[in-house]
């Protein structure tokens, strides 16, 4: 008797420990937005059924000022063949492919000509904190283009220039759209590395500025 209330206890407690499991394995599966942050410089990819891998592992070696980092609340929600790259803040930029066949095209620098017209002519000025981020490092921007003078907004068209100037030191440089992002509460924009270190230091991680 001793022997099968013994055998039924661990039964009970074999199906806690399975059902526990699996409820963990369901909420880790199930999640519907993007992390709100990882390790700088950091790449993940989600494949056609919206699993994540870490394609790229960023570091901290070098960890900049991120005191102020607070993620948005409303963070992009994870689709299929989505890629998220993590800038210097550890704030995520969302890739968004168009199609499979575009992930096999090997994408240069594009430079707009005169004849190129952007989507939108002029934007609405923000101010707020402006970051920066490798966008070398990715396989393919939100437009499929590479340059120097990147940038990531979450809602300014593809290809819009959009004139930064730093508010402390009044510098200023203009960068194109090529990404979305970024999706940190109070950050406006994230530009290139190149682009950045034109109207800042690229230690300090972050400016407060203005676009427009």
């Amino acid at each position: 008797m001793k022997k099968f209330k013994g055998l039924v206890c661990l039964t009970l407690a074999l199906g806690l420990v399975q059902s526990s499991m699996v409820f963990a394995v369901e909420n880790l599966n199930t999640s519907e937005r993007i992390p709100s942050y990882m390790e700088p410089g950091s790449v993940i990819q989600y494949n056609s059924n919206r699993e994540m891998s870490l394609f790229k592992k960023g570091t901290t070696a070098n960890k900049l000022n991120s005191s102020n980092y607070e993620p948005s609340s409303d963070l992009p929600k994870i689709t299929a063949n989505m890629t998220v790259i993590y800038d210097a803040l550890g704030g995520p930029i969302v890739v968004i492919p168009k199609s499979k066949s575009d992930l096999n095209v090997v994408m240069k620098e594009v430079k707009l000509t005169s004849t190129d017209k952007p989507m939108i002519a002029t934007t609405q000025t923000q101010i707020g904190t402006i970051s920066w981020f490798d966008i070398w490092a990715e396989d393919y921007t939100f437009t499929h283009y590479y340059a120097d003078d990147g940038a990531a907004h979450r809602t300014i068209a593809a290809f819009t220039p959009v004139s930064v100037v730093n508010a402390s030191n009044k510098k200023y440089t203009t960068v194109r759209i090529l990404d979305r992002g970024t999706y940190v509460n109070g950050r406006i924009l994230d530009m290139a590395k190149y682009s950045f270190n034109l109207v800042a230091k690229e230690s300090d991680g972050l400016f407060r500025g203005s676009i427009g």
